[in-house]
């Protein structure tokens, strides 16, 4: 699927001005360096050595007692430093209410109920626990309502109902009644859902006054959560290639043993252009024989992808939406894929059957597919392949087949096309445009050779 451009992804593709949010920004990344100074010196007082029993440090150990004597020689460090998956939601999310004019003041004195879109799962928990401890005032205790933990509320209380999106309680149907008890009692709500519409309870969705998509992590807000994390700001900026790709988990393990700015820069480059398909080793489409139209098609592609991006060609003028390749296993229909990719100079988000089959139920395999999408607009713009995506939903009603089409084909209007690959001369494939027919009138039925 190819698609233009955001770690943490904003169905609004224009790069956000940092100066205007660093404030909120900034302020939640000391309330969090507040926190973590707090627990710090909590363990310090319980166990200043940092081992589960005190017992265990023998005073006759004479390489500890070195070890020891060079630990009290150390200056005390004044920066604490945040964890780097948090620092980087405490920036988004900043941004995202700091968008809202008056919402910072109303959810410490007013009961605004709110809903924020995490787009995917891993965004889900850091996402929780950044809201609780920066959106609301410090003497209010937060209510999960998720748990059923309604009955209590008082006018002190915040609330927040958290869904992953994964299980059976993840609809519109349920939660419904602990919903309206936090209206009734009316404190401030905030729903954190991958998707809320479809997974957080009808009547907070009724009632939400603002509906939140949390945007994507740019130049200046990387730079702000280096900053959180080392104690200054990098002196170059990353790839921009490279940071629509982050993910949230890269961010700890490249800065884990990194003490300078541009070292963290440097590392998350590292990690992040490890799996980045488009940069390894490999042919480039214009390198490969024998795949006919389909080479043909991919090089317009790859061209009119370019033209795009420089402004030459407006996207309702891009004719290459979408391509079906179809043959028998080991003809290169998985190579084509990572040779266009390469050629396009764009990632790939590789998916196949089996990873969206893997559940056991029907909600797991929606989730995998969404999760899929999710990715392809985070590192928008990209290739995304799908190997035998006929199979995936093909043994499904047509109605069902129309829905998941439609609903995982929303929002990518006029961004993305789309690279099937099947052993079936016919396939399942997703339209370009919302509200389209689930069979696209223009992917190209081509056969690799």
């Amino acid at each position: 699927m190819l698609a233009p451009s955001s770690l943490l992804s904003s169905t609004d593709p224009r790069p956000h001005d940092g100066a205007s949010s660093d404030q909120l920004a900034r302020a939640f990344l000391q309330q969090l360096a507040q926190d973590e100074r707090k627990r710090l010196k909590a363990d310090q007082r319980s166990n200043p050595f940092g081992f589960e029993d005190d017992a265990v440090l023998d005073e006759n150990d004479a390489i500890e007692q070195i070890v020891i004597r060079d630990e009290e020689n150390r200056p005390e460090a004044t920066h604490v430093p945040v964890p780097a998956d948090l620092a980087a939601v405490a920036v988004i999310l900043a941004r995202a209410i700091e968008a809202e004019p008056g919402l910072v003041r109303r959810l410490r004195r007013e009961a605004p109920v709110v809903t924020l879109a995490t787009h995917v799962i891993d965004l889900v928990e850091p996402v929780r626990i950044v809201a609780e401890k920066c959106l609301f005032r410090p003497d209010t205790k937060v209510v999960e309502l998720s748990s059923g933990r309604a009955r209590d509320l008082t006018r002190r209380n915040a609330a927040l109902f958290v869904c992953d999106g994964v299980g059976r309680d993840a609809r519109p149907e349920k939660g419904n009644d602990v919903i309206g008890t936090a209206l009734h009692v009316r404190v401030p709500i905030v729903g954190i859902a991958p998707d809320p519409k479809r997974q957080l309870p009808r009547d907070l969705m009724r009632s939400s006054e603002h509906r939140i998509a949390l945007p994507c992590l740019d130049q200046a807000g990387l730079a702000l959560v280096v900053e959180a994390v080392v104690g200054s700001r990098p002196s170059k900026n990353i790839d921009p290639n490279l940071l629509r790709m982050i993910d949230i988990a890269d961010l700890p393990v490249a800065f884990r043993r990194t003490a300078t700015p541009d070292g963290c820069i440097a590392a998350l480059e590292r990690i992040v252009a490890a799996k980045a398909d488009y940069l390894v080793e490999g042919p480039a489409l214009e390198e490969l024989d024998g795949y006919g139209e389909a080479k043909e098609w991919g090089l317009a592609a790859a061209a009119d992808l370019q033209a795009y991006r420089v402004g030459r060609l407006r996207w309702a003028e891009f004719d290459h939406r979408g391509l079906l390749l179809s043959g028998p296993p080991g003809v290169g229909k998985t190579s084509f894929a990572r040779a266009l990719a390469k050629s396009a100079r764009v990632p790939l988000v590789a998916t196949s059957v089996a990873e969206w089959n893997a559940a056991d139920y029907l909600s797991g395999t929606l989730q995998a597919i969404r999760k899929v999408f999710a990715q392809a607009r985070a590192q928008a713009p990209c290739s995304e392949g799908s190997n035998s995506r006929a199979r995936s939903v093909g043994s499904r009603p047509a109605r069902t087949r129309s829905t998941i089409c439609r609903r995982n084909s929303a929002g990518y209007a006029g961004r993305v096309f789309g690279i099937g690959q099947t052993p079936h001369a016919k396939a399942f494939s997703v339209s370009t445009k919302p509200g389209q027919s689930h069979l696209d009138p223009h992917l190209d039925h081509l056969h690799a050779r």
